[in-house]
């Protein structure tokens, strides 16, 4: 499962347990997700900088 759809799945998810006046639940959903979008964002940083760093080793 892609980031993307992983973010659609899970803010839907919250969004049914707060209609619902789960708000604690829906804020641990999010909260969740939100360790989960940061740790994405930290790996894809990484993956640019190596690839960066590959390329500029390869141009000289």
């Amino acid at each position: 499962m892609s980031i993307h759809d992983k973010i659609r799945d899970q803010v839907g998810l919250a969004k049914f347990y707060a209609k619902d006046g789960a708000f604690h639940t829906a804020a641990k959903i999010l909260h969740e997700l939100a360790d989960e979008v940061e740790a994405h964002a930290c790996w894809a940083d990484r993956a640019v900088t190596a690839l960066l760093t590959d390329l500029e080793q390869r141009e000289g």
